[in-house]
Parts: structure tokens; sequence; C-alpha cells
């Protein structure tokens, strides 16, 4: 059987999931509340699946409603630059180069820093820049959602190609003014008295840190989870305690407010662009990515305390 779902179904659910109810988001699609409550209903029915449940006035998405949300959002974003592309071609201007990257890229200065080099050599080509999770930017790279992709390895996708552009250790923030400011290096038994701040257990980083803090003789008990190494860069500078994080997310934080030391035992990561697997990158991905390149080696040079000291 033919799906009935068109392009008007996927926008009013795009609208509500945007606003958090179908009376506002009559004013995103111009559209009656009955005539989206309908629209909903028969995307749900053709799906197969709840999108959402009811709290008071509020539509709250269902575990499922967010992980199809994420597989589409991409897509329609797409067709929101249908006009601008069309207007690109008419023109004749050069096209437009979309890159996603994770928040340690996006929120620091590692990424604007190459897209300032970039438009410096091209001026005339459009961007998009979007900040997506690891688990997501393989799926946007691979469904060509995006043309380059900016992530933490293991890559484990058999539908896109990568190569690894930077490798480095994992730091220590320390608040400006603590007693273990200025230290080169920092390890568990400096620590162990002290407020711990790591990014949770499904995080990368996390896994990597757990899996060497178990080979300790001293263990070390993490007082305060956070969603991202952002976080807990931020509220080091808040001076509740020492986090240990990627050091791109560091480096966004303003350094008269934390102090970066290198990490004992050493835990290296890898970073890497992916592209998808059955196709090149094209020109423009080629010249961005040399971008990239003389980012990483800029950054190592003026971090030296993420430059990992093992092969």
């Amino acid at each position: 059987m033919n799906s009935r779902i068109q392009l008007r179904h996927l926008l009013a659910y795009r609208a509500i999931m945007s606003t958090g109810s179908i009376s506002a988001a009559t004013n995103l699609v111009n559209l009656s509340q009955p005539a989206i409550s309908r629209l909903l209903a028969l995307l749900e029915e053709e799906l197969g699946i709840r999108l959402f449940y009811r709290r008071g006035r509020r539509l709250v998405p269902t575990v499922e409603g967010v992980s199809f949300f994420r597989r589409i959002e991409g897509t329609l974003s797409g067709f929101d630059e249908i006009s601008s592309i069309a207007e690109d071609i008419r023109l004749n201007k050069i096209g437009r180069l979309r890159i996603c990257g994770i928040g340690p890229f996006i929120f620091s200065d590692f990424l604007p820093s190459a897209i300032a080099r970039y438009r410096a050599a091209h001026p005339n080509t459009k961007m998009t820049v979007d900040m997506r999770r690891r688990e997501d930017i393989d799926e946007w790279v691979a469904s060509r959602q995006t043309d380059l992709g900016f992530t933490l390895q293991p890559i484990e996708s058999q539908s896109v190609s990568w190569r690894t552009f930077i490798q480095v250790a994992a730091v220590a923030v320390v608040p400006r003014g603590h007693q273990l400011d200025g230290l080169e290096t920092l390890s568990v038994e400096n620590v162990v008295d002290e407020t711990i701040i790591l990014p949770k257990q499904s995080t990368r980083i996390r896994q990597i840190a757990d899996a060497a803090f178990l080979s300790q003789e001293d263990h070390m008990e993490v007082d305060i989870e956070t969603s991202t190494a952002l976080a807990s860069c931020h509220l080091v500078a808040q001076g509740v305690g020492i986090a240990i994080s990627d050091p791109f997310s560091a480096s966004g934080i303003r350094s008269d407010l934390v102090s970066v030391a290198r990490w004992s035992p050493e835990l290296k990561l890898s970073y890497c662009a992916i592209w998808p697997k059955d196709r090149e990158p094209s020109e423009q991905s080629q010249d961005f990515l040399e971008m990239v390149d003389r980012q990483a080696e800029n950054f190592l040079d003026e971090n030296p305390q993420a430059q990992p000291l093992s092969q």
C-alpha cells in the first residue's frame, strides 16, 4: 500500500515539535487547529507509532517521536533551502556547503576559525552549519543531509568514509585561583578530595575515562554529571569543581576563569571528518577540509597540554 504521507503532514508535525502545542503550531504553518490535528492523526496512523502524549494543553514527544524527528529534521531543512538554492542557480553562484559537527567543535573556536579561513578564500560560497549529537552525525552524512561531518571516533556506520584530522589528549580544567591552578599535570591522586565534574556515562569521553579509572589504584568519585563536556567546563568557570574534558570544549572558556592542565593517565581522543561513502568529497568540501587541517595544526600549537605524549 502506498503511503499517504505528504510534505504538509511533516511540516505540521515539525511545527508541533517546535512549539509544543497544536494551537501555537497554527502560526507556523497557517492552518487551523482541526486541520493540524487531522494531519497529525494521519501521520501517526501511517507511521504506526505514537508521536506525542498530552500533558495538559501541551503535546510532549514520545521516545519514538523524538527519534523520528531526528531522522527527518535535515530533510525538512533541505526543503526550507529550496528557494535560496534556486536563486543561487539563477544567478550562477557557487553552491552551498553543508557541514555539521559535534558540540565541542561548534561551540569552541575550532570550526568557526576554519569557517572564517574558508570564507576569506571563498566569499561567495553559501554555508549551512549545524550542531548534531555524535549519535546522529553518521545518519545525517549517510542520508546526504550534510556534505561533511566532524565527530569523535570510532565510526560505526558502514555508509560513510572518514579520515582522522586530529588526535588529542583529554585535559583537566581547574578554576582560576584554585590551589591546583598552575600545575602542568593533574592525576587522580591530586584531585581525590576535590569535587569532580564529568559528562554522563553515555558520552564517549566518560566511557574512556571510566575505563582508565578502573586500572588505577586510587579510585575517583564523580560528584557532578553533565550532558556535555562544555557544560562541565562552565561549572568549573563558576568555581564548582574540577572537570576532565576534551580540549576543544575547554578552549571555549575564558582563560581568566579556568586553567587547563594535562591529565594523567593520558586519555586519547581521535576526531575525524566523514562524508557519504558512495561519493568523493566535492571540490568545495576538499577545500574546507584543508582549512580544518590547518586549524588542527594551529590548535595543537596553541594548546600544548592537548598534545598526546604517547603514540
